[in-house]
């Protein structure tokens, strides 16, 4: 029986998807088309997805940030990342909500990535209001390989692939060692080290896979600097050469499917262990000017889960129908903590600017009450818990008639937190008569949420090779879940004085709808058109930085237009460009984002009312690139990431410069056998920003609290050389 999608092998984007996918911002990249892209970091192959920008803002160890449809995705907390159906992002994390670490990923193994846009699909839940990703990897490769790679600033690579016939199956075996130092004046000196082994056996209609991957990486940091300390440090340096940290990430999977004309049925067991020590000084001397103001994040983990779900595949009066049940199970046992450190050793600080940043009536004049300042305790945050999510889904596609369709889903998931918080009790001995604070029976507890979400996408077409679109849907992101329990603010310098705390909700409801066209009227040229509106119920999430709730709790707006095109007028010829245009406003004034001005000069700057920006939000991306693929024995590439100005506070007194890079790629195929490549990054040498922020901070013990941009400077041009030496035929 024919389903509702005709059944096409979808291999990358020069495949024609009218007809066929549900939306105009749904999508496949290729393994062609990810080797072809010259790129610094593994994680930014997800920048052949239209609008996506993947970026840095400290060592090269520390997970991506992520920038798409006027989100700061910060480290993944709006798009979901998937490997091979086993979800990246890890909620509750101890640096920051549904933190993803692409780092695990070895590119040249990426046989796709399936993306979408958008809240309006079944299977995806948490974290997926944006968009997700999904990876999947080689089962079997065309040819065996073995790469080295060397270049600049320290950089070396070695990886390889090789699948062979095991039994009834496949064997798949593969590795990566990887350094580098980058230009940074304190090395970054990133070590990591990535395996994987999978057996497969079977067909795509009938079979299964068990795959072990293995991460560990380790390195110091280039975090982010403010301007002013270019002229003290450089525009490479670094105002804390200890920061930096360690990661690693083991995991085990298996996966069964069956398919035939009545049914489709898949099924994913996973099971990994995490840990993460991260080492990071964003004020350096704003609170304690004697010992700094570094800090220290744990993660350690095990995480367990299952996805599954059965299609089974009918007429209904004559209409093709496909009937899908899903069930998603994920439970992560946790434990984190945050700590004061000077040097990556824990200890007790001293705050000296609480009164300026948290008046309270008993602050003197001078900064201090009765000429003692703060305590901000070495363990600042300690918890054990269990982050349990539950999502099921039903949905429905029917071929009405030959030129309409649906696709109507309904999704329902549940939060469960239980959180057992180990934080020391404290007494403020600088306020006489202060109680205790007793952190375990305050924020410790349970917390529950629910949440519906239904979901749907209108396709008409195709007409002339042309479809059109109408899709509307519920989605949510996930709060830490130790915000959820939380009835007391960690002492910290966002909350240096014993304050009450109003648990965040643990699921946040986030609604969108879309618009969009899809054509290849044009010969050789893919082209999709949408227009798209998100709404967020509440920015309010746990800052794992502070071990507090950061602003803003004010529901927010979004929406943009986005074009993508990809051109390919001869067989070894490419063409693609990609744009969108976003804002992203809240609905009422944010003044916890407001910049600071210094009027007469005081000790400490002043924070202005606020507007309805939302800081950070990415408002212009261009994405364009031109590609001679293996003409000859010759391929080549030149591309251009445009990554626009952007507001840094609520009331968009302080932007971002634009960054734009232009990075080129070379090969030569000499035989079935050799091959050789050289990439050029940043080949014009300008000195973009990876990353932007502004707030306040004291570079040095003894200076001015200054509020001013804070930025990770993109790396210099430098060429990276690769051999590679493939065995085998193409399989």
């Amino acid at each position: 029986m024919s389903h509702v999608n005709t059944a096409v092998t979808v291999n990358g984007r020069n495949d024609d998807l009218v007809g066929i996918a549900d939306s105009a911002t749904q999508g496949t990249v290729g393994a062609e088309e990810i080797q072809d892209r010259p790129i610094l970091r593994s994680g930014e192959i997800l920048e052949a997805v239209p609008g996506l920008i993947i970026t840095q803002h400290a060592g090269g160890g520390k997970a991506n940030q992520y920038f798409l449809r006027g989100f700061n995705l910060d480290h993944g907390t709006d798009f979901a990342i998937f490997v091979d159906d086993m979800p990246l992002n890890l909620p509750s994390h101890a640096h920051g909500e549904g933190y993803a670490d692409m780092n695990i990923v070895i590119p040249e193994l990426v046989q796709r990535v399936n993306y979408e846009k958008g809240p309006y699909y079944a299977d995806v839940g948490n974290y997926g209001s944006a968009g997700s990703a999904h990876l999947e990897y080689f089962k079997e490769l065309p040819q065996d390989f073995i790469q080295v790679e060397g270049g600049m600033y320290g950089f070396g690579r070695f990886v390889f692939g090789v699948s062979h016939k095991l039994g009834k199956g496949t064997l798949l075996y593969g590795g990566e060692a990887y350094h580098e130092d980058g230009p940074w004046k304190h090395l970054d000196n990133y070590y990591k080290f990535n395996g994987i082994l999978t057996y497969s056996q079977g067909t795509e209609a009938k079979g299964f896979s068990i795959t072990a991957r293995g991460y560990h990486g380790q390195w110091h940091s280039s975090d982010q600097i403010p301007v002013t300390a270019i002229p003290l440090v450089g525009y490479f340096g670094a105002l804390n050469p200890t920061d930096g940290g360690h990661s690693q990430r083991y995991s085990l999977q298996g996966e069964w499917h069956r398919q035939d004309a009545n049914s489709e049925t898949k099924i994913t067991l996973y099971g990994f262990y995490y840990d993460l020590d991260l080492f990071s000084d964003f004020t350096y001397f704003l609170n304690d000017p004697a010992k700094g103001d570094q800090f220290e994040q744990q993660d350690r983990r095990w995480v367990a889960g299952l996805d599954a779900h059965h299609t089974i595949f009918a007429e209904w009066f004559g209409r093709k129908v496909e009937n899908t049940f899903g069930v998603q199970v994920r439970n992560d046992w946790i434990h984190n903590g945050l700590y004061r450190t000077e040097d990556r050793e824990r200890t007790d600080k001293t705050d000296i600017v609480a009164c300026f940043t948290n008046p309270i009536p008993q602050c003197g004049p001078d900064g201090t009450i009765n000429g003692l300042f703060p305590t901000l305790p070495a363990d600042t945050d300690l918890n054990n818990f269990s982050d349990t999510m539950l999502g099921f889904y039903a949905e429905n596609k029917i071929q009405w008639t030959e030129k309409f369709r649906w696709d109507l889903a309904v999704r329902g998931d549940e939060a469960i937190y239980n959180v057992t918080s180990l934080t020391p009790a404290y007494t403020a001995t600088e306020l006489p008569g202060a109680p205790m604070v007793n952190f375990a029976q305050l924020n410790s507890g349970t917390a529950t949420k629910f949440l519906p979400s239904p979901k749907g996408s209108l396709i008409f077409g195709p007409w002339a090779k042309t479809d059109f679109y109408v899709q509307a849907g519920f989605s949510f992101h996930s709060n830490d879940a130790r915000g959820a329990t939380q009835r007391a603010e960690p002492i910290s310098p966002d909350h240096p004085f014993p304050t009450s705390s109003i648990p965040t909700s643990p699921l946040v409801r986030t609604t969108g709808a879309e618009v969009g066209v899809r054509t290849s009227i044009v010969p050789h040229l893919q082209s999709t058109l949408s227009l798209w509106y998100l709404h967020s119920n509440s920015e309010l999430q746990q800052d794992g930085d502070t071990g507090a709730t950061v602003a803003s709790a004010s529901p927010s707006n979004r929406y943009g237009v986005e074009w993508a095109n990809y051109y390919t007028p001869a067989e070894h010829l490419v063409f693609d460009l990609d744009m969108a245009d976003s804002r992203a406003r809240f609905t009422e004034i944010d003044p916890d984002d407001a910049a600071f001005t210094n009027p007469g000069g005081g000790l400490f700057p002043v924070q202005g009312p606020g507007g309805k920006r939302v800081p950070e939000a990415v408002r212009v991306v261009i994405s364009s690139g031109a590609t001679l693929h293996n003409y000859k024995g010759f391929t080549s590439t030149i591309r251009l990431r445009y990554f626009g100005p952007r507001d840094l506070t609520s009331d968009g007194l302080n932007r971002s410069a634009a960054t734009l890079l232009l990075n080129a790629g070379f090969g030569y195929r000499f035989n079935s056998q050799w091959r050789i490549a050289a990439d050029v990054l940043n080949f014009l040498n300008r000195r973009n920003d990876d990353i932007t922020y502004a707030y306040v901070s004291r570079i040095t013990p003894t200076g001015p609290a200054e509020f001013t941009n804070v930025f990770h400077p993109a790396e210099p041009v430098q060429v990276r050389v690769s051999l590679v030496r493939t065995f085998g035929g193409s399989r």
